[in-house]
């Protein structure tokens, strides 16, 4: 929780610093991950039809992580926060995403991300 409140008090500093307007209204789900998919290009995977895997850049191979709440249904697409590698490749923080909607991508709106 630490690095996000460091994040925020970084990114409000260089916005001031740039003499952007800063929003008036929280952004929505939808624009939260949009912003954040454009940089996790690397963290995208399409899910196996028969398997519990996904396959991302580079051909790497990862599953949603047990305690997402996308685990026991993962959706054909997904992006995740972070990939940690223990006795597999594990995606954390999962969000389900629609490909060629809204630009380069769009992410639905989904509890995983914020759980």
């Amino acid at each position: 929780m630490r690095e996000w409140q460091d994040i925020y008090t970084q990114l409000r500093q260089v916005v001031k610093e740039l003499g952007l307007p800063i929003n008036s209204e929280p952004a929505e789900y939808r624009e939260i991950h949009t912003a954040l998919l454009t940089g996790l290009l690397s963290h995208i995977g399409m899910k196996d039809a028969d398997k519990q895997e996904f396959t991302g850049a580079r051909n790497a191979r990862f599953s949603i992580f047990p305690g997402s709440g996308l685990f026991k249904k993962p959706p054909k697409w997904t992006m995740v926060a972070e990939l940690v590698e223990t006795s597999r490749l594990w995606g954390r923080i999962a969000a389900r995403i629609e490909p060629g909607v809204g630009g380069a991508g769009s992410a639905a709106p989904d509890q995983a991300l914020i759980q």
